[in-house]
């Protein structure tokens, strides 16, 4: 009879040491039931996506999503700045001219703003020249233009106030001869 008595107080004790005190398995229940359920909602989640999306309007690889509001605001901005740098305006004082007259004074008017634009970057296209000791203008102007026709024109261009007296190290503008003509 002691042996029972002795294995079922064994028991106990190993019951007792491995007793749940701090509430473990309760923890680890529960825990395993917030993640099944966030399993569940995913991948509910998940097939209403799939059933939702149609072959119009499924993501591919490299795809550009258009969002029309933002789009239309950034074209209408565009559009202002384009129309506000290219714009020119030409006003008709008769309206009983006909098409070919009309058409005729547009075609000057881009003749002549054509001609403006020319004569601006032929106006910005220079070389640049760095005077040595002893250079004069004359003698630039001569490298230049093969001529020293050009020597006050040249002094005019650069601002200088006394085209004979140019110091080494200064540097001379050396505009295209259409300037000076």
């Amino acid at each position: 009879m002691q042996a029972p008595i002795k294995m079922q107080e064994e028991a106990k004790s190993r019951a007792l040491k491995y007793r749940d005190t701090d509430n473990g398995l309760f923890k680890i229940g529960l825990s395993l039931l917030v993640v099944g359920m966030a399993i569940v909602i995913s991948i509910l989640y998940g097939e209403a996506l799939v059933k939702h999306l149609s072959p119009d309007n499924m993501y591919t690889s490299n795809q550009v999503e258009i969002i029309k509001q933002d789009t239309q605001v950034i074209n209408a901005r565009l559009t202002e700045q384009r129309e506000s740098i290219h714009s020119m305006e030409i006003r008709f004082v008769d309206q009983n001219r006909s098409n070919q007259e009309r058409f005729t004074e547009l075609e000057t008017k881009v003749a002549q703003l054509e001609e403006q634009i020319q004569q601006i970057t032929l106006a910005n296209q220079y070389k640049e020249h760095r005077v040595v000791r002893g250079e004069t203008l004359w003698r630039i102007s001569m490298q230049y233009y093969g001529t020293g026709r050009y020597v006050d024109d040249l002094a005019r261009y650069n601002n200088l106030t006394n085209p004979r007296l140019i110091v080494s190290g200064t540097v001379i503008k050396i505009p295209p001869v259409t300037n000076f003509n």
